[in-house]
């Protein structure tokens, strides 16, 4: 009787170990399932986060280039207005050259013409 009530014992203890493993087991997969879904949260957080600054860079990126644009702009009409005042000053300047050298031509038409009636 004593080895039967030791056999039974062993398929108890036996029993319960294995209730027990299950259980671990168990908890065990909702540990590595609980985890994996926090990884698998901490990853898209990640990607939505990287998603949102490379968004705010490219649009940046965007308004730099429009800036940059218009200074180029602003500056390609600075030179040409520079350029224009330029031909402005340079025809003038023409204008009086070419304005003092007809007078002094006439001056010169003149005394040639004085030194001929004087003859």
């Amino acid at each position: 009787m004593k080895k039967i009530i030791s056999v039974l014992v062993v398929v108890a203890a036996i029993g319960v170990l294995m209730l027990s493993a299950t259980a671990c087991g168990k908890k065990a997969q909702e540990s590595a399932g609980d985890a994996a879904k926090s990884a698998a949260d901490a990853v898209k957080e990640s990607a939505e986060e990287v998603k949102d600054t490379a968004g705010e860079m490219a649009e940046d990126a965007k308004d730099a280039a429009g800036e940059a644009v218009e200074g180029a702009k602003d500056m390609a009409g600075d030179a040409a207005d520079a350029a224009g005042e330029m031909a402005d000053d340079a025809k003038d300047a023409t204008g009086e050259v070419m304005e003092e050298a007809g007078e002094k031509l006439e001056e010169a038409g003149e005394k040639l013409q004085e030194e001929e009636g004087g003859r």
